[in-house]
């Protein structure tokens, strides 16, 4: 008799009790494409449990290499060789917009991908202009960046700082962010690539009333110096790796009504965030100063085929069992 650990067992009992408790539910499920309930019928009103599930969850019970489950070696891409190593092994890469701006300063190939095409920040040879991602986690936070294109501008932008703050800010090599906050609430010391603090944190340790995170007008456009970053734990759902994906600017409203689909068909469905997939994409635009760029975009959150139960483990193994 194949040993499922707790986790597995509650995850089928938690299947089998929705199906018979509740056939609108699972009907629901199965229309959504959880894995569970592929084969389920509303005559018999229990899923198929047998095949699709056991097959399922055999190998993450079977398989003992190195203290690492078939899901952990799935997810760290494990080759022969590298089977004693575990998702701690590995860096987390960030999935990337192409700009013309962006740089490739170890020489990696970046710069021969086409802009407006997306790219992981370790592999730029697998670019694409659609990736297919399921979010594990969003983290809302505030960021101010300093200007990082136009030397004039940032010269002007640091001495108008230093002087407000009777600070000496570093160069542009050592500090590219000048304040940011991890919960939108308290901002963080600004510490330079060398180490050495700048500041303990703007405007009395409080985001709120900060100048810097009022918007104004300048021109015909609006503009704000600390504005809201969404810094997102993604998969891929084509290649089954995790990277980092951060959504700010002018991504920032297109990104919102994403959520706003997502939580809306999370709470209809009952099932997790990961459950649901979106493909990004990007459009170009022009600033007012005629230079392009591309701006990401999110399709609506349709459910995939993967088991969300993978996705959750997963998630669990990069962020320390966060839930």
């Amino acid at each position: 008799m194949t040993a499922f650990t707790e986790t597995q067992l509650d995850v089928l009992t938690e299947e089998r009790l929705q199906a018979e408790n509740n056939e609108a539910t699972a009907k629901r499920l199965k229309e959504l494409g959880h894995p569970a309930f592929a084969n389920w019928r509303p005559a018999a009103g229990v899923p198929d449990l047998g095949a699709t599930a056991t097959e399922r969850l055999l190998p993450a019970a079977q398989a003992e290499v190195s203290g690492t489950t078939a899901l952990d070696q799935q997810r760290a891409g494990v080759v022969e060789g590298m089977e004693g190593l575990g998702q701690e092994d590995y860096v987390v890469p960030r999935l990337k917009l192409k700009h013309d701006q962006t740089k490739d300063p170890d020489g990696i190939g970046i710069s021969e991908i086409p802009n407006g095409e997306w790219y992981m920040s370790t592999d730029p040879g697998g670019h694409s202009p659609h990736k297919r991602v399921a979010f594990l986690d969003i983290r809302p936070q505030r960021r101010f960046a300093l200007e990082g294109f136009n030397e004039t501008l940032r010269q002007v932008q640091v001495e108008k700082l230093e002087v407000k703050y009777r600070l000496d800010i570093p160069a542009k090599d050592k500090l590219g962010v000048f304040c940011h906050s991890l919960d939108r609430v308290t901002p963080e010391p600004c510490v330079d690539r060398d180490g050495n603090e700048v500041h303990t944190g703007l405007n009395n340790g409080k985001c709120k009333g900060c100048p810097h995170a009022e918007w104004r007008r300048v021109g015909s456009s609006r503009q704000v110096d600390c504005g809201i970053l969404y810094r997102c734990l993604v998969v891929d759902l084509d290649e089954g790796g995790p990277a980092w994906l951060e959504v700010n600017g002018s991504a920032v409203r297109g990104f919102k009504s994403a959520l706003t689909t997502l939580q809306l068909k999370v709470r209809r469905s009952k099932l997790p965030i990961w459950a649901f997939g979106f493909t990004l994409g990007s459009t170009k635009k022009r600033n007012g100063n005629g230079d392009e760029f591309f701006v990401p975009t999110f399709g609506r959150p349709e459910p995939h085929n993967d088991d969300p139960q993978d996705y959750r483990d997963l998630r669990a193994s990069l962020l320390g069992g966060a839930e």
